[in-house]
């Protein structure tokens, strides 16, 4: 039976919190300073549960069991938005972290945990995860920059844990596991306490003109203008009722929450 210690989960929690917080949320953008010192605080922490911190060449951080079998790989991200909430991303892997713990306690073996890197898109959304997958190649990500101008080829050079970076490939892994908070009013509304994810949001950048006449506002006729930013709200308008006519109601409830 495994026993989850959720004073020690909570203790993990707070003092994540306290790098890089700030009032009630957290700063700790991917490759800054407090990003990297909390993650470093994670793989001590890593180590303290019997796992072996590894850090990936885009700087992911995993902590894997010593059995070398398939693991089941429990974990989100570290870094936040530029002031993100502290329970964003830091849950998933705190969460991985005490099911490791516990599982060791009761004798059982075979859970990894990851932090990945740059979740939040300092230098590229989920630049880490899809790395570590393959769905990005790591050469196509070297000299991106993020908003300070650094670049991304010169932070992982700069990290001295990258100097013994290992790949860690996914086939080690029989399953994926990601907890996270619910950032919207469905499980609060309904009075429920955990959700199974079936579809995630999916972002699509379309890049629209809308022409109008310039003309002179005191002497053109209202049935005469063709006003740009008219045409605008008229076509966001649209688009807002379009997607509202085809939105369902999402399952919540004892069978579907």
């Amino acid at each position: 039976m495994v026993e989850i210690n959720s004073a020690r989960l909570l203790e993990d929690l707070a003092a994540l919190r306290r790098i890089g917080g700030q009032g009630t949320g957290v700063v700790r953008e991917a490759f800054t300073a407090t990003d990297l010192e909390g993650r470093r605080w994670l793989a001590r922490r890593f180590a303290e549960a019997g796992l072996r911190p590894v850090w990936d060449p885009i700087g992911n951080l995993f902590g894997l069991p010593p059995t070398g079998r398939p693991a089941v790989l429990i974990g989100s991200h570290s870094d936040t938005q530029p002031e993100g909430g502290w329970l964003d991303g830091i849950y998933g892997v705190i969460c991985g972290l005490e099911i490791a713990r516990a599982a060791e306690e009761a004798g059982l073996k075979g859970i990894a945990v990851v932090s990945f890197a740059d979740e939040e898109g300092t230098f590229e959304p989920l630049l880490g995860s899809r790395v570590w997958s393959g769905e990005l190649p790591f050469s196509a990500v070297q000299d991106r920059t993020d908003r300070n101008g650094r670049r991304l080829r010169d932070v992982l050079t700069g990290m001295p844990e990258l100097r013994a970076a290992e790949h860690v490939p996914p086939q080690l892994f029989k399953a994926y596991i990601e907890a996270h908070i619910e950032q919207g009013p469905i499980l609060d509304d309904a009075g429920e306490a955990i959700g199974v994810v079936e579809t995630i949001v999916g972002m699509q950048h379309v890049e629209v003109t809308i022409m109008g006449d310039q003309n002179h506002a005191g002497t053109t006729p209202m049935d005469r203008r063709h006003d740009a930013v008219m045409g605008f709200v008229a076509f966001a308008h649209a688009v807002d009722e379009a997607f509202r006519s085809e939105a369902a109601p999402l399952p919540c409830g004892p069978s579907g929450a």
